[in-house]
């Protein structure tokens, strides 16, 4: 009972502040329709995804292999995203496990001759770390060119004619680049990103309220009066840090109503996956300010160090410039915030996404928010 009092106590407290509650939800709202506004030309496509290069491996060297590599990834749109590397197929698997490429297409031989044969033989396209977006891409063209390849040779063997224009089979090619740029863009307007960006950016803020009011009762004794009446320190830091939670929660759960309201965002179709996602986001934030807590010798320093902190990570994790922007060291870098691995979960569940697509982000913020916690309790002095 006196976790919970201890966190209802600063979630009463929160509320009851009018300027923390007018900087944390109508300040978000403010940026959301600013940056809305002004950068919703980069979502609708003037603005390109910068060029990248991609291992190829062609063992066919045959009549549909040609046609993918010199007519497809030639078109004009994609010609200017991508270059295709003619390697062998143990460089191109180390270049691209090591992050020299986002990903490697590998056609096996035979391709063309087993297409002519009716059976249905596919093109290996192995992943990398470096970028997954840039990967995304690539599979996309992939899967187009395979379902355009099915589609006319079913046509072909239902024909009286067994004659195949090379022009009929990469019919759909100047289709693609519009399709992959609008998934390399997560199919989303600049006022959905930013939905996104700012409000995991405003809870990290809040987050940080936590590990402030930690030193403030250090410094008033409130914390020594505390431990007096028999609060235990795991009981304090218990509630401590479910006070963050409930905060953030609420704060969580206002702004996604008002986006919902104000801008008509849609953040998906997956309840679970929204609220599991939710709860890894807050535990990471939680997590940050019990070791900003730790870090931290007065509460003004706390302060300042969360307020540079959450710029920087919301600055690198995509929460100001737009994840898909990213040349592939940001795109590094980005990981180790909680902002991308939030980032990239919403946008996936506000995609069409299900409980599945938003697993490794909440695993991520989990594990970050348990290795922030251990290191801070670990430092912490009541």
């Amino acid at each position: 009972m006196r976790i919970v009092f201890i966190a209802v106590k600063d979630t009463i407290a929160f509320l009851r502040d009018r300027t923390a509650l007018l900087l944390t939800i109508a300040m978000p709202l403010i940026l959301i329709l600013i940056l809305g506004l002004s950068l919703n030309p980069v979502f609708e496509g003037n603005a390109s995804i910068p060029k990248f290069e991609v291992a190829l491996v062609d063992k066919d060297h045959g009549f549909f292999s040609d046609i993918l590599v010199r007519e497809v990834f030639q078109s004009e749109s994609i010609r200017n995203m991508i270059t295709l590397v003619p390697l062998d197929e143990r460089s191109a698997r180390d270049k691209t496990e090591s992050g020299s490429y986002p990903a490697s297409i590998v056609i096996p031989e035979n391709f063309s001759k087993d297409i002519y044969e009716g059976r249905s033989p596919q093109i290996v396209m192995i992943s990398g770390t470096s970028s997954k977006l840039r990967a995304g891409i690539v599979k996309e063209i992939l899967d187009q060119f395979q379902e355009s390849v099915s589609i006319v040779m079913t046509s072909a063997q239902n024909s009286q004619f067994n004659v195949i224009p090379s022009s009929e089979l990469y019919y759909k090619s100047p289709e693609i680049p519009m399709r992959i740029l609008s998934s390399g863009k997560i199919q989303l307007s600049a006022t959905e990103y930013y939905s996104v960006g700012m409000i995991v950016m405003f809870i990290l803020f809040i987050g940080m309220r936590g590990s402030k009011a930690i030193l403030i009762e250090r410094e008033e004794s409130t914390l020594a009066r505390m431990i007096s009446l028999n609060i235990t320190r795991a009981e304090y830091i218990l509630g401590k840090t479910l006070g963050v939670f409930f905060t953030g929660t609420v704060q969580l759960f206002i702004l996604m109503t008002l986006s919902r309201i104000l801008f008509g965002i849609r953040w998906g179709n997956s309840p679970a996956g929204i609220f599991i996602l939710s709860l890894s986001v807050i535990f990471a934030t939680s997590g940050l300010a019990i070791l900003i807590s730790s870090i931290a010798r007065t509460a003004s320093a706390a302060d300042r160090l969360a307020s540079i902190l959450v710029q920087v990570m919301s600055l690198v994790g995509g929460s100001m410039f737009p994840i898909f922007t990213m040349n592939n060291f940001m795109d590094i870098l980005s990981r180790i915030t909680i902002n991308r691995w939030a980032i990239e979960g919403y946008t996936s569940l506000m995609s069409g996404g299900n409980l599945h697509t938003v697993f490794m982000p909440s695993i991520v913020l989990i594990i970050m928010g348990a290795a922030y916690m251990a290191t801070g309790l670990k430092f912490l002095k009541l």
